[in-house]
């Protein structure tokens, strides 16, 4: 027990800090939403942190000069970053210590999922669907692994439960379910499902982010439950992206969907994305080619910062990255990052159209900005 609470503790501390791979945030925000005695522990341990937040140290570097548009300049998308943030000013969390601008935690980080695709049976057995490819038989269930995509058939009367389909870090996967629902996954991303819809009402567990195309059927209502939201449809293809702790949203491209969160339910037209965050709903229009744009493997930025490239490049790639010049962190970038090219490509496009300076350390797989 002592050691589940250790990484209990280091994951809490992780997710406040902002310092969690994906992997790791998928699995401490699958504990809190679903164990209360996790939940109230997450709160006690919020209620105890100091007024002032670690992340407000960063709110000061948001005056940047414009980068050059790298989309209209690049001869090759361009590649990866993972950002290990350096802290401007030092906290004190348990757990936690702040050593020379860069974080430690004072107990070695738990062994997370390898770098694979896995499939968790309802019955514990997991399958590395990166190896085993084409049929797989497990209990009832008949799996087909096959083009990058999993269907499967159930015959007799598969035993309850769900299943627990995890996509790691710089991969993508497809799953079309028993009622004929496709599933897309981005990386670092979790599916929980059952093999077979018996009641009511046909649901699922999506943290990270997915594109779901939902089979029509009047009879049974679909229900998607994200972390402290779900979104209700009868048949429709929106995506959903959770990756960002406390933000959930949801971009509808055609039918119909509900968001609904604690305090409210609020109706998703065709080309308006729904935003449920500490501040109830709110709605607004999105740019198609920016939120599924990583279906081809292609994220857009638009006057991002590298704290907000951060936050998306890490689970495409794992690269990490570290800031030897904290002056480039008010730099803009804006284009397309492609994660099939290699690094050296991103390395080559920055250097042309922008001053800064960066070199990748391959033994320690660190891109240097100086």
């Amino acid at each position: 027990m002592k050691q589940d609470d250790d990484k209990i503790d280091y994951l809490f501390a992780g997710k406040i800090a902002g310092t969690l791979n994906n992997i790791e945030l998928i699995e401490i925000d699958t504990l809190i939403a679903e164990d209360n005695s996790i939940l109230e522990r997450w709160q006690a341990f919020i209620t105890a942190l100091p007024v002032t937040g670690i992340e407000s140290s960063f709110q000061e570097m948001d005056n940047p000069d414009k980068w050059a548009d790298l989309t209209s300049t690049f001869k090759k998308p361009a590649t990866s970053i993972h950002l290990l943030k350096k802290l401007a000013a030092a906290a004190v969390l348990t757990g936690i210590c702040i050593i020379g601008g860069y974080l430690f935690f004072s107990r070695e980080a738990p062994q997370i999922a390898a770098n694979t695709i896995q499939l968790k049976l309802a019955n514990g057995q997991v399958i590395d669907l990166s190896k085993q490819k084409g049929d797989v038989t497990t209990g009832d269930a008949q799996l087909s692994n096959t083009q990058h995509t999993l269907t499967y058939t159930v015959s007799g009367k598969e035993k309850p439960g769900l299943n627990s389909l995890t996509v790691p870090v710089g991969k993508d996967y497809k799953i079309t379910l028993n009622d004929g629902t496709e599933v897309w996954l981005n990386s670092a991303s979790q599916l929980s499902f059952p093999f077979a819809f018996d009641g009511n009402t046909r649901e699922i567990s999506i943290n990270g982010e997915a594109y779901l195309k939902i089979a029509p059927d009047a009879t049974k209502p679909f229900i998607v439950h994200l972390p402290h939201n779900q979104v209700q449809v009868l048949g429709t293809e929106f995506n959903v992206n959770s990756y960002d702790s406390g933000v959930v949203k949801v971009a509808l491209v055609q039918g119909a969907v509900n968001v609904i969160n604690s305090t409210a339910t609020v109706a998703v037209k065709p080309g308006m994305e729904a935003i449920s965050g500490e501040h109830g709903i709110t709605m607004e229009s999105f740019d198609k080619t920016r939120v599924l744009g990583w279906k081809k493997g292609i994220y857009y930025f638009y006057g991002a910062d590298l704290k907000e490239i951060s936050k998306v490049l890490p689970r495409w790639f794992g690269v990490n990255v570290s800031i030897d010049n904290p002056a480039v962190m008010s730099k803009k970038f804006a284009g397309g990052v492609d994660r099939n090219q290699p690094i050296d490509v991103f390395i080559d496009n920055l250097k042309m159209v922008t001053d800064i300076n960066c070199t990748f350390d391959q033994a320690s797989n660190t891109l240097h900005f100086k």
